[in-house]
């Protein structure tokens, strides 16, 4: 093995980015949709282990640091214990609660968790250079930034065969859980000459150890009802220990061929009929409305929208945007012990007004029409351009969109065939929600004309983060690759899309060379 090694101890956490502006700490954001991060500055200014002012003797000009905030396990555990014995609902996981803890609204949640942070790696800089990825995490030491001890820098394959060892069989005797090891060249001036193949950097890997199993008893199985309609049955458990969680319930997929049988043909899931007022797809179709995917509406979450349903606030989402403080005060959900409005009316409506503003793709993903995703939702909204023609377009028309298929055309057309789907438009386009396509778009349009189809995982970008960016720079975010399809972006771990491309002779990239594609090269 040419070179050294660095091998680093994964973790299971938030993801989060500081910048620091000559010593000083004035910017956390999270990774976002992939290109714009949530600002959490004031959330993780309240972590102890995390200096607001950098110290040692060379301050550079900017440092922007990347790193994971995490629970330790003990303190996770001591605080589960609390919540326990206050009656109030515990965390599932480490992972999961330190995600949550790191996006509260109010710093004054997030300072009562035991989070701690771990920085390991480095984004844009001045007055700052290294060579190596070792020396990296030295100078963030020496700058007074907590960094991991659970590295190593190797100088053989056996070395790196025993750290993936010595960790897989002590990953639960460290104060955070561990997914696996990442694997990187240690010279900085090799990593760029190696460069990246199709699919992943050539100098850099993540060994993921293997999902942990246990056995436990069936206790039942029970259904899940979705908005779409999708019945999905679950077990319920015995509760067990798993990597740290209990867990009573899990997922039982794919019904096929067992006495279960689906709806309609080719269809692998069985489905509940009463589309429109079956109260779980109901409850489900208000809480995903009101989701980041879809209108990304603040206060109103699952309970709200329980609330909202059981108590005949709502009949169903047509009305969503007709609500008025006067109809919300009639749920306990939104109404003061002295019978005063909650805070969470003002918020409530105020959130509305905002979604009502959203980009028109987003109003047809709220729609819940099977199929439909934010990618197709986009190619949708700007070929079609309002609602109106997008439900008169006939089934071939809509088809010959790139991505969509004539499965989801179908899908569409026959959901504005249906009377209680036509009323929910007719109510929201009255409320004023967005039905056209307004183009506000600034950016640059270096992609302009150009098809692009992802597959696998992205390092800088989420899958919804990489659709809004193609979309933005004036190209076409497909779904599936075919002779139009122009490039298709390769991240890790790509699925049988790369292999249709190759088939087809489409040109194949990775993240560097879209980027170099975004800013215009």
């Amino acid at each position: 093995m040419a070179g050294s090694i660095i091998v680093r101890a994964g973790f299971t956490s938030g993801n989060t980015s500081c910048a620091f502006e000559n010593g000083q700490l004035t910017r956390a954001l999270t990774r976002g949709n992939g290109t714009t991060g949530e600002d959490v500055t004031l959330n993780v200014k309240t972590i102890k282990s995390l200096p607001h002012n950098l110290s040692g003797k060379k301050i550079p000009e900017l440092i922007e640091v990347r790193g994971e905030v995490f629970f330790p396990i003990a303190q996770f555990n001591e605080m589960n214990e609390a919540l326990e014995e206050a009656g109030k609902p515990l965390f599932a996981n480490p992972r999961n609660g330190a995600a949550g803890s790191l996006r509260q609204k109010d710093p004054r949640v997030t300072a009562s968790r035991p989070l701690d942070v771990v920085v390991h790696g480095v984004g844009a800089r001045t007055g700052i250079d290294f060579s190596a990825q070792s020396q990296a995490y030295e100078l963030l030491k020496g700058l007074g930034l907590p960094t991991s001890a659970r590295f190593k820098v190797c100088s053989n394959r056996a070395e790196v065969t025993d750290f993936i060892g010595y960790y897989e069989a002590h990953r639960h005797d460290v104060e955070h859980e561990i997914d696996g090891v990442v694997i990187k060249v240690d010279e900085i001036a090799s990593q760029e000459k190696l460069g990246f193949t199709s699919r992943a950097p050539k100098w850099a890997i993540a060994f993921k150890y293997p999902p942990e199993e246990v056995t436990t008893k069936l206790l039942d199985i029970k259904v899940s009802v979705g908005r779409t309609g999708r019945v999905t049955p679950f077990a319920f458990m015995e509760p067990v220990k798993v990597a740290g969680s209990t867990v009573t319930n899990a997922t039982l997929h794919n019904a096929q061929g067992s006495e279960l049988r689906a709806i309609t043909e080719g269809d692998v899931d069985i489905r509940c009929p009463n589309t429109r007022t079956c109260p779980a797809q109901l409850r489900e179709r208000i809480y995903y409305i009101a989701s980041r995917a879809a209108l990304d509406i603040d206060v109103l979450g699952y309970e709200a929208a329980t609330a909202l349903l059981s108590e005949k606030i709502l009949e169903d989402e047509a009305e969503l945007f007709d609500l008025t403080p006067a109809k919300l005060v009639k749920s306990s959900f939104f109404t003061k012990k002295d019978g005063e409005p909650a805070a969470n009316v003002e918020k409530l409506m105020k959130a509305l007004e905002v979604a009502k503003t959203r980009p028109l793709w987003r109003t047809i993903v709220a729609l819940s029409i099977r199929h439909v995703g934010p990618t197709s939702a986009q190619a949708l909204a700007t070929e079609f351009g309002s609602l109106e023609k997008l439900a008169t377009a006939s089934v071939e028309e809509i088809a010959e969109i790139d991505g969509v298929g004539a499965t989801m055309a179908e899908a569409i057309s026959e959901w504005f065939t249906v009377d209680w789907h036509k009323r929910i438009v007719e109510r929201w386009t009255a409320a004023g929600v967005t039905v056209h396509f307004v183009d506000t778009n600034t950016a640059p349009q270096t992609l302009a004309g150009l098809t692009f189809v992802v597959t696998g995982g992205l390092e800088s970008f989420t899958r919804d983060g990489i659709a809004e960016t193609i979309t933005a720079h004036g190209g076409k975010a497909s779904s599936s690759v075919s002779k139009k399809t122009n490039y298709l972006l390769v991240g890790a771990e790509p699925g049988s899309k790369l292999a249709k491309a190759e088939e087809l002779g489409v040109s194949i990239i990775d993240e560097a060379a879209f980027k170099k594609l975004l800013a215009g090269s």
